[in-house]
């Protein structure tokens, strides 16, 4: 074998870096006096260096498309968020719950006067002034109410009263102690029948207790 065919094997290993160090000062002499093979080194060399770049480039690309379905995956997630976020918001101002009589101290802020022509007047203060909405009930002889599959129609002998308000106050634990605001609301005009009715309630509908805030004397 010709000195030029055995550098000629040695050079792949010579360009890749990974020859002993007798052949590599073997192949730096022969490359160093002939021509030919110098040429040869010299078109691997370009070559490596040609496929480090195009592979460079290609790990460019690869971490530019890893970035993109990185934002993209984060855009659906944070639309996903902010949808679900605007459904439960909704969800909490358009659904009622009842005002707890105990925690809303009902007890001082809602109360019934009775005026001299005999009206019935629902009186509201306070943290009972904020209920959105007042949801009138009857209650049979039996304490059901007319939501209970038992209630007697024929039996109604009280009326019960519960504040709603919006689940959302609920929830950030909203409690008025003390205002100025007072409303007053007609339960029972005079110049009605309503002498079936005996007391009025504040209903729990949740807890199933309920309060008396009047009875005819």
């Amino acid at each position: 074998m010709s000195k030029c065919n055995m550098i000629d094997d040695l050079l792949p290993l010579y360009t890749d870096g990974v020859c002993s160090e007798e052949s590599r000062r073997m192949v730096a002499e022969h490359v160093a006096e002939c021509a030919a093979c110098r040429g040869k080194l010299e078109k691997m060399s370009e070559t490596i260096a040609v496929e480090s770049r195009a592979d460079i480039a290609a790990i460019k690309r690869i971490k530019r498309r890893i970035r993109i379905e990185k934002a993209v995956v984060a855009c659906i997630l944070a639309a996903a968020v902010l949808i679900f976020g605007g459904f439960l918001l909704m969800w909490l101002v358009n659904t009622d719950c009842t005002m707890d009589y105990e925690k809303y101290h009902l007890a001082e802020n809602v109360w019934v006067e009775e005026d001299a022509d005999g009206s019935v007047w629902l009186v509201r203060t306070g943290s009972a002034a904020e209920a959105y909405f007042i949801h009138p009930n009857v209650l049979d002889s039996n304490g059901n109410t007319m939501q209970d599959e038992e209630f007697d129609r024929d039996q109604v002998c009280a009326y019960t009263i519960t504040l709603k308000q919006r689940k959302i106050l609920s929830l950030m634990n909203f409690v008025i102690l003390d205002g100025g605001m007072e409303e007053r609301v007609l339960l029972w005009d005079s110049a009605k029948d309503y002498e079936k009715f005996e007391t009025l309630y504040y209903y729990d509908d949740e807890n199933h207790q309920k309060y008396v805030l009047w009875e005819r004397d």
